[in-house]
């Protein structure tokens, strides 16, 4: 499973590769996409250094000209996370009389 900020990175690097462009020339040509991106960001991006916005991932790949499912490499599994409350947060429940008023921080728990 891929570890660092992203999944993409190292596909990025490989549909990049393929295209024949340069980290440079990828970054001009994003940067006309209007998406204004370092040379070093794309490098950290590449490597999984850097994190993925959404739109950004739209960018790519209409830079790159794949589709987006293309720049998650076959079978990556995405780590999830576990919630701390998978179910949610509970409504929580008091028992006091709704027509008595609080006195204090302690009456409101």
């Amino acid at each position: 499973m891929p570890t660092g900020l992203n999944v993409i990175g190292p596909r990025v690097r490989r549909l990049r590769d393929a295209a024949g462009y340069t980290q440079e020339q990828l970054v001009a040509r994003l940067h006309r996409a209007g998406w204004d991106i370092s040379r070093v960001a794309l490098g950290m991006l590449e490597s999984g250094r850097r994190g993925v916005q959404d739109y950004e991932v739209l960018v790519l790949a209409r830079v790159l000209r794949v589709a987006t499912d293309e720049l998650f490499a076959k079978g990556t599994k995405i780590p999830v996370r576990k919630l701390r409350n998978p179910g949610g947060p509970k409504e929580r429940r008091t028992n006091v009389n709704p027509s008595v008023q609080a006195s204090g921080p302690k009456d409101l728990v």
